[in-house]
């Protein structure tokens, strides 16, 4: 009797286990497929191309494991309750995401793998003319800056040698930014709890530092007007743990009531002209591309009013889309290139400028060893 029950829960079980198999199989075929994930802001994989060659291929497994795993049914809300399982554990590090004190989520920081290619790719800029200032800024992550937050067990590489490695390769000056957000971490929230990139407030102490090494006066804090845009945001860093129960956080936005800039996305007849900062994505789950209008190839910022007649070029990730305006009220003209899209070459179109063109190069070293523009500079 006792045997014969226990086969019948066996055969009960293989069947929902198999009619689930084929439910899920099914949504997977027959379901629509998205190619962009707004909560996670960023591109999905696609399916993998389909021929003897590349089936074959040892990357072809791999390439459809990452197709099955971002478009599989309810992945959201899969791994919303994946992130509440595990909490209920104790498990203090999620999908490579540190559940931190102060409500904070901060991503893992890897051992980089790419620093020398990065380093060889950056220094083409001040090799191509050595009478330009070329400044390399690298941004540390809210990991190095929040050290105090992080679970006892965590371990992770060590990203100022990484930043020395950089910066004692580099050919131009560089500004080390990771003592002044270390002094001033408490004075305001300086990186998003949920996000991975700097809050205004960092990259606000970022911009005085960078200042103090290019001779500029910074704008006082006081002389800006702070507004606070929204108070619910939950940014990437969110997105990997999914967990319902964090709250939503401000962004701020700094700006000068009196300034008066000319703001074109692009170089061509067509170029979309804006302000530094749109509404729109306010509306979104991807609320921090309310700086700069998100991605763009090119921006060209013009300030009559500046305090100087020079001209800049920052070549960045977008650590510095919410930090360039504060360069605003210092350059004539700032050129804004992301090299994940910009399609020319950047040498030439820095050498196509007067000699009073200053170079910035800005990246996090989050990012950076996975950031497709951060190789292709030239």
């Amino acid at each position: 009797m006792n045997n014969s029950n226990s086969n019948a829960y066996e055969k009960a079980a293989s069947v929902i286990i198999a009619f689930l198999c084929v439910c899920f199989s099914l949504a997977l075929i027959l379901l629509p497929k998205n190619d962009w994930s707004e909560n996670e802001n960023r591109r999905l994989a696609e399916f993998p191309e389909l021929t003897a060659k590349e089936i074959f291929n040892s990357d072809f497994l791999s390439d459809m494991e990452g197709y099955l795993a971002d478009h599989f049914p309810m992945r959201d809300s899969l791994v919303s309750v994946n992130t509440q399982f595990n909490e209920l554990i104790g498990r203090r590090e999620i999908n490579q995401v540190f559940i931190c004190g102060d409500g904070f989520l901060i991503d893992r920081y890897k051992k980089p793998l790419r620093t020398q290619a990065i380093l060889k790719a950056f220094n083409r800029v001040p090799q191509a003319d050595e009478n330009r200032r070329v400044t390399l800024l690298i941004a540390p992550t809210a990991s190095e800056i929040y050290k105090e937050k992080l679970p006892r067990f965590a371990i992770q590489s060590d990203q100022m040698l990484t930043m020395s490695q950089l910066y004692d390769g580099f050919d131009g000056s560089t500004v080390d930014v990771s003592n002044t957000l270390r002094k001033h971490r408490n004075d305001y929230q300086l990186y998003y709890r949920t996000d991975h990139h700097w809050t205004t407030y960092g990259a606000y102490y970022a911009y005085v530092e960078l200042c103090r090494n290019w001779e500029l006066t910074p704008i006082p804090m006081e002389n800006f007007e702070i507004k606070k845009v929204t108070d619910s945001f939950r940014g990437t860093t969110y997105s990997k743990v999914n967990d319902l129960s964090v709250k939503g956080e401000p962004i701020y936005c700094f700006s000068l009531p009196d300034q008066q800039l000319d703001v074109r996305y692009g170089t061509d007849e067509n170029a979309k002209k804006g302000m530094l900062y749109n509404k729109e994505y306010l509306k979104r789950k991807d609320k921090y591309s309310f700086f700069l209008d998100n991605i763009h190839d090119i921006i060209i910022i013009q300030n009559p009013d500046a305090q100087t007649d020079r001209k800049l070029v920052v070549i960045k990730d977008s650590y510095a889309n919410c930090f360039i305006p504060f360069l605003t009220a210092h350059f004539e003209e700032i050129s804004v290139i992301d090299p994940r899209y910009y399609r020319h070459s950047i040498i030439d179109y820095i050498n196509q400028k007067d000699n009073d063109t200053d170079v910035l190069i800005l990246y996090n070293l989050g990012t950076m060893d996975q950031d497709t523009g951060a190789a292709v500079i030239f």
